[in-house]
């Protein structure tokens, strides 16, 4: 029994050789126990058959093997990816801080270019026109010299403390209550800077109020203003233009935060897939590319929301206590008096202005914020 397991096995291993070798089938032969024997061509086809579907086998496993393998890899890389998604969020009162501190920093250093800005749009007689940013300037100065363009700067710097702690804090919340809800992180920033705008409008728009109308020369002090506002007005002038002023803002808002958290997000992504970035998520940016990429964003926001800024100006700084208030009004006034593009009358100035507001804001906002302990990292969806 053994030595014909043996013969069966020494054919096989001859028929192999035969199919690998060449030699005609009827050739094939092989030593088993000491004999030489030759096997039939028939024997030597099957048993070359089964070699060869044998074969075939291995190779489907091997492949189904490899095929595992590469789906194991992508697993491992999604699961990598979604670890890179991880977010941090910030507190309401590290945002707040920080906020409240950027903001008027950033209003302070920019006034006088707000001043010139607000005078050419303004909608008094003296002031009013479409000279360039230069005469405006040129005008100021012989009115009442370096004064002129100080005119509400107090009041401007002290308004925006709170007006930036309540929209930033709003802002940050809404980031953070909203994640786990919506997988577009655009979505998550537009509503967060709209919530966060409208909170921040109580304190904002009787800050522009004032503000505008003491750069424009129509009241000498803040004392005077809200007395005056007050006694003629009421109350509610101290919130004249809050219709235009909150549709000026909100897609500014959006404009400005959808486009800066986008740009940051290129930024994670190019230096995630080309330096495996650590999670460090304190380092996304240097304060260089916080400063152009805050300033671009924000002169896109002031570029495209000139015409509504235009409108909310001539209201705001419309004393006559029976004038018509409405937007359309305004609007159409603009169109007959100047033409279209007396709505974009300072749109160069404010874009301007907004792109160094930005860059001074975002800079010292990320700075002091990373700085407050607090805060959390979490998986953002």
């Amino acid at each position: 029994m053994g030595g014909g397991g043996d013969g069966e096995g020494s054919a096989a291993a001859a028929a192999a050789a035969a199919a690998a070798s060449g030699q005609s089938l009827a050739e094939a032969a092989y030593t088993g126990a000491g004999k030489h024997v030759l096997l039939p061509a028939s024997e030597v086809a099957k048993m070359t058959t089964a070699i060869t579907q044998l074969t075939a086998t291995v190779s489907s496993l091997q492949a189904s093997v490899d095929r595992l393998a590469f789906a194991q890899g992508l697993d491992d890389g999604r699961q990598g990816g979604r670890e890179e998604k991880k977010q941090r969020f910030y507190s309401f009162t590290q945002n707040a801080v920080a906020g409240g501190l950027a903001l008027p920093l950033s209003f302070a250093v920019m006034h006088p270019v707000d001043t010139i800005k607000t005078r050419m749009q303004a909608v008094t007689t003296k002031i009013g026109g479409n000279g360039s940013f230069f005469a405006h300037a040129r005008s100021a100065f012989q009115t009442a010299g370096m004064s002129m363009l100080q005119k509400g700067f107090l009041t401007s710097v002290a308004g925006a403390a709170p007006q930036g702690a309540l929209r930033l804090g709003t802002y940050g919340a809404m980031q953070k209550n909203l994640d786990p809800y919506f997988d577009s992180p655009v979505f998550r920033n537009a509503i967060g800077a709209v919530v966060g705008d409208v909170a921040s409008s109580v304190v904002k728009v009787p800050r522009e109020v004032l503000v505008q109308r003491l750069q424009t020369g129509i009241y000498s002090s803040l004392g005077q203003a809200v007395r005056q506002i007050l006694a003629t007005e009421g109350p509610s002038g101290l919130f004249t233009g809050y219709v235009s002023t909150t549709l000026r803002d909100i897609p500014f808002m959006v404009v400005l935060f959808t486009s800066y958290e986008q740009f940051k997000t290129w930024k994670i992504r190019l230096t995630t897939t080309h330096h495996r970035q650590s999670d460090d998520h304190d380092s996304e940016w240097s304060d260089m590319e916080t400063v152009l990429w805050g300033g671009i964003s924000g002169g896109l926001a002031g570029f495209s929301t000139t015409p509504l800024d235009v409108v909310k100006t001539r209201i705001m700084t419309d004393t006559n206590r029976d004038a018509n208030r409405k937007l359309l009004h305004h609007i159409s006034m603009i169109v007959k008096e100047d033409g279209p593009r007396g709505l974009f009358v300072g749109a160069v100035p404010r874009a301007g202005w907004w792109f160094c507001v930005c860059s001074i804001f975002f800079a010292c906002f990320e700075r002091v914020r990373a700085r407050i302990p607090g805060g959390d990292v979490q998986e953002s969806r």
